[in-house]
C-alpha cells in the first residue's frame, strides 16, 4: 500500500510538470526513487522534477524533455491530453545543408548500439571475447523497454591444452540494480543461446589454440531491460566452473536536429 501512494505521488509529480504548475518543490516526493539523468548534445537536461525508476520502467519529465528539443508542450484540460507541436529549433541548434529545412520537419528517432571489446577468461582456459553488442527493442516508440533480443558477437578460443567440448559454455545475463535501500539487487538470471553467426547452435570440440567467432543470443523478459542501467554477463567454461563475470552499462543519448537517440551499450569500462 505504501508503494503504491509512493507511486502515485510521484506520477501526479510527472503530469503537474506537463501543465506547468510543479516548481522544484515537487522533487522531494521522489526521494526513495532511483533518478535518472537525460544528456541532450553532451549536456544535462535540468528539469524540476527528475527522471525516474518506477516499477523497473524509465519515467521522463516530458514538458523539459520536449523543449529541449524544441517541442511545443500544451496541456488540453478537457480530454486530459499532452499536446507536442514541433516549432523552432532548440537555442544554439543550427541546421545546415540544402535539405536543412525538409530534416528540420522530420523528426526521427533513431536507435544504435555500440560496444568497447571485452575478454572473459575462464579458469577452463577458454575466453569468451565479446566485440560487439545490438538490441532490438521497441525503445523509438515509448522510451522504455518491455522487451528485448539483446544479441553479441565475438569470439570463443581455447588457450587449454586439451580439446574444449562447446557443450559446457554456459553464459547468462541478468539486471543489476540498488534498491531504496542502497542494496544492490540482482534480477532473474537470462541463459544464452551460444550459436554461430549463422544462427544454428555452436556443437562439437575445440581443439588447443583454436578459436571461433560465436553469437550469443538473450532474449531478455518483460520489464528485465533498464534503460540507463546495468546488466551483468556471466561466462562459465566448465561444470562447477566459478563464472566470470563483467558489467554491462545501458545509456542513452539524444540529440537534435533531427532527433535522434542511440543506446550506448558499454561492456566493462567505457573506452571514450
Amino acid at each position: 500500500m505504501r508503494r503504491n501512494r509512493r507511486l502515485w505521488a510521484a506520477l501526479v509529480a510527472l503530469v503537474a510538470v506537463l501543465v506547468g504548475g510543479v516548481a522544484s518543490a515537487a522533487t522531494p516526493l521522489f526521494r526513495g526513487f532511483r533518478t535518472v539523468r537525460v544528456v541532450l548534445e553532451g549536456r544535462e537536461i535540468q528539469a524540476d522534477v527528475p527522471g525516474v525508476i518506477l516499477e523497473g520502467r524509465t519515467v521522463l519529465p516530458v514538458r523539459a524533455l520536449a523543449e529541449a528539443l524544441g517541442l511545443k508542450v500544451s496541456w488540453d484540460e478537457a480530454t486530459s491530453t499532452v499536446v507536442l507541436e514541433r516549432q523552432s529549433p532548440p537555442s544554439g541548434a543550427q541546421e545546415q545543408g540544402p535539405d536543412a529545412g525538409a530534416r528540420q520537419a522530420s523528426t526521427e528517432l533513431a536507435i544504435k548500439t555500440k560496444s568497447t571489446p571485452k575478454g572473459l577468461a575462464s579458469p577452463s582456459g577458454v575466453t569468451l571475447t565479446v566485440e560487439n553488442v545490438t538490441m532490438n527493442t521497441n525503445l523509438s516508440e515509448r522510451l522504455a523497454v518491455p522487451s528485448a533480443m539483446i544479441v553479441m558477437e565475438g569470439t570463443l578460443a581455447n588457450a587449454g591444452r586439451a580439446p574444449y567440448d562447446l557443450a559446457q559454455a554456459r553464459v547468462t545475463l541478468r539486471s543489476v540494480a540498488p534498491d531504496e535501500a542502497g542494496r544492490i539487487v540482482k534480477g532473474p538470471e537470462v541463459q544464452g543461446v551460444l550459436a554461430q553467426p549463422s544462427g544454428e547452435r555452436v556443437a562439437g570440440t575445440l581443439a588447443p589454440g583454436q578459436s571461433i567467432p560465436v553469437r550469443l543470443v538473450f532474449r531478455v523478459p518483460d520489464g528485465s531491460v533498464p534503460v540507463p542501467g546495468e546488466l551483468e554477463l556471466s561466462f562459465s567454461g566448465a561444470p562447477g566452473e566459478a563464472p566470470v563475470t563483467e558489467r554491462v552499462n545501458v545509456t542513452i543519448r539524444c540529440s537534435w536536429p533531427p532527433l535522434k537517440c542511440e543506446i550506448v551499450i558499454v561492456i566493462g569500462k567505457a573506452t571514450d
